[in-house]
């Protein structure tokens, strides 16, 4: 299965401004969505509003993608997200994604794990 790849969906989610949230997360997540972020699970809604809230808070970040494997409907990816805040700090943030795609190609669940490697 080919699903879309997760760098280019945050890249396209957070940091472009090309699309609402709502319209963006009707493309990419199953309406079903599940999302956990270190441990935490959130609803599809819960998940589309913290979307909304980095957007926000966001006025410039990259998404350096490392490592990718499909197979199926399994995805990982490891990836380097680096921002900078509206109030001028920075951050590099590691992050490890295990996920499924549903059956029309869109993502069914991603568990994601995050660790802050700097910041300013």
């Amino acid at each position: 299965m080919n699903g879309p790849c997760i760098g280019d969906v945050l890249q396209e989610l957070v940091f472009s401004h090309h699309g609402t949230i709502e319209e963006l997360i009707d493309k990419y997540f199953a309406d079903d969505y599940v999302h956990r972020f270190n441990g935490t699970v959130h609803t599809r809604a819960e998940f589309a509003a913290m979307a909304k809230a980095a957007r926000a808070q966001i006025v410039k970040g990259t998404v350096t993608t490392l490592e990718e494997f499909c197979a199926g409907d399994c995805y990982a990816e490891r990836h380097l997200l680096d921002v900078t805040s509206t109030d001028g700090s920075t951050e590099r943030t590691e992050v490890y994604v295990i996920g499924r795609y549903s059956d029309d190609g869109r993502f069914a669940r991603i568990n994601e794990a995050a660790v802050r490697l700097s910041s300013s």
